[in-house]
Formats: structure tokens, C-alpha cells, sequence
């Protein structure tokens, strides 16, 4: 992508130099390491940087076509064009480093309240049943009609059920410690 962008912005600044001249073709270079630092990484820039200062140079800075730079204001436009191309790349790459960071974060958040939503919700809706079953099996044993067979049947139903009203309440309780309460 760093070359890519370099291309483009040499072929660019080719077309525009009549107009323009040499030193503000520096911009357009600094213009495209600033687009490439807002979708690559610290190494592509640095690599774009080099590359676009030395074509600027090379390109466009007098003399032409050498790598040697003439005036101290081009000197000195060099120098300061590579500092400020490195310190873009450089605070772009940390907003995109913090902003994907603030993204998991909110991600992450999110994901843990559904969670906790979703062990809320099915706790309530275990318990409704639980409780029915519950309540007719002791009503059943009221009732003096069962047989001692129905009586080992319904006292094992109960048992099944009061186990798991307690696993329901366990989930509920691990749901409470999670929100704070």
C-alpha cells in the first residue's frame, strides 16, 4: 500500500508541478502519507515517509534526478517534511490502536450485560414451571389417594424438583453477584 500511495501521489504531482512547483509537491507527498497512515500500520508509514521524501528529492527537489539537495531551505523542507510525515503516521496509528481498544471494550461490555440478561431471563422462566410442579405434587400427597407406589413416584418428583429450584437459585444468585447486588 505504501508503494501504491507513492505511485499515486509521484504520478500526481508529475501532472501538477507546472502548476504547483517543487515545494508544494511536498504536500501532496505528505497528503498521501497521511491517507496511508489511516489504514496501515506504523511500518508501512515509515516505509511510505522514506519512500515519498526520497522521490521528492529525487523527483522534483533540485537538481533533479540526483539525490542530492542543493539549498538549505530544501535541506532543511526535507528534514522537516520527514518529521512531520512520521509524527502523523505516528498519532494516527495510536487514535486507530485506541479507538479499536474503546470498540472491544464496548464490545466486551455489551456482551457480558446480554449474558447476564440471558441467565436473568432463564431463571425466571425455569422457576415458573418448577414452582407448578411443586405445587401439584404437593397437592397430590394431600389429596390421601396415591398409592404407596405414586408416593415413592411423587416424593422423587419432589426431590428432582427441589434440586432444581436450587440450581435455578444458584444461577439467579451468580447473576445478582454479577450486576452488584
Amino acid at each position: 500500500m505504501a508503494f501504491g500511495a507513492f505511485v499515486a501521489a509521484s504520478l500526481l504531482n508529475l501532472c501538477l508541478q507546472k502548476w504547483i512547483g517543487y515545494q508544494a509537491i511536498a504536500l501532496v507527498y505528505l497528503l498521501a502519507v497521511m491517507l496511508l497512515a489511516l489504514f496501515v500500520g506504523r511500518g508501512p508509514i515509515l516505509f511510505g515517509t522514506a519512500l515519498t521524501a526520497v522521490g521528492w528529492s529525487y523527483l522534483f527537489a533540485p537538481p533533479r534526478y540526483s539525490f542530492h539537495i542543493a539549498s538549505s531551505y530544501d535541506k532543511m523542507m526535507f528534514a522537516t517534511y520527514f518529521v512531520v510525515a512520521l509524527t502523523i503516521g505516528e498519532l494516527t496509528t495510536r487514535l486507530r490502536a485506541k479507538r479499536d481498544a474503546e470498540i472491544k471494550t464496548r464490545l466486551l461490555a455489551e456482551s457480558e450485560r446480554l449474558g447476564r440478561t440471558l441467565l436473568n431471563s432463564v431463571s425466571h422462566e425455569l422457576r415458573t414451571p418448577i414452582a407448578a410442579i411443586t405445587s401439584a405434587i404437593g397437592g397430590l400427597r394431600d389429596s390421601g389417594t396415591c398409592t404407596p407406589v405414586q408416593q415413592k413416584l411423587a416424593a422423587e418428583i419432589e426431590s428432582a424438583s427441589a434440586r432444581l429450584n436450587r440450581v435455578v437459585q444458584s444461577l439467579l444468585s451468580a447473576a445478582r453477584i454479577q450486576s452488584g447486588q
